[in-house]
């Protein structure tokens, strides 16, 4: 039976006699689906313009006919393209939510964002108990949080668009839409979070949702 933690729960999930090895790093596909507040970081993190990590770091899928990115495994070693030669994540600091998150999971309910422990999750080494809210290490997590949640529900009602849409040119021009909207419009100066809040407000009024 799966176990809901809220934020402010105690799991054990720290792994501070972590070695290395880069497992959870590796094999990965797609799966390392990135959010706006990712790129924005990413692009601060890097002193790099988002769009110009495309197509060598990160590459584009599409998710329900949503552009999205995601970061890049490499050919050889299927390693995240962000993996040093030690083991170790070359952007710990400022690396995806995804990968901040791990060994937990995000499910969004009714009652609002909730968090379980991965059943596959690394058991290679002791794991400790520490508050979900200091282990993420995310300032202005309400702020965060609000953010997710907001995010969540537009992409859904996003797909559910391009789904619906009989005109397959209209739904591709929706779901580069996105892409260009929230991911390769730079966040020049100001809130993080106000602005893609702005976004996604005009986002909806434009696309009728």
């Amino acid at each position: 039976m799966i176990h809901y933690y809220q934020l402010n729960d105690i799991a054990k999930i720290s792994s501070p006699s972590c070695e290395g090895c880069g497992e959870c790093c590796r094999g990965m596909g797609e799966s390392i689906e990135l959010d706006p507040y990712d790129s924005f970081q990413l692009a601060e993190g890097l002193g790099a313009r988002f769009a110009d990590l495309i197509n060598n770091e990160i590459a584009l899928h599409s998710e329900n006919g949503i552009i999205l990115p995601h970061i890049v495994m490499k050919d050889v070693s299927d390693a995240c393209s962000f993996l040093n030669p030690d083991g170790r994540c070359s952007i710990h600091s400022f690396r995806p939510g995804i990968c901040r998150l791990y060994p937990l999971s995000r499910k969004y309910t009714e009652d609002g964002i909730r968090y379980f422990i991965q059943p596959d999750a690394c058991s290679g080494h002791s794991l400790v108990k520490i508050k979900i809210r200091n282990y993420l290490q995310i300032q202005e997590y309400g702020k965060y949080e609000a953010f997710k949640w907001n995010w969540f529900h537009f992409l859904k009602d996003a797909e559910a668009a391009v789904v619906s849409d009989t005109d397959v040119s209209s739904g591709t021009k929706l779901g580069f839409f996105v892409l260009e909207t929230f991911f390769l419009r730079p966040y020049d100066g100001g809130d993080f979070y106000s602005t893609v809040d702005k976004r996604i407000k005009r986002a909806r009024h434009y696309l009728g949702l």
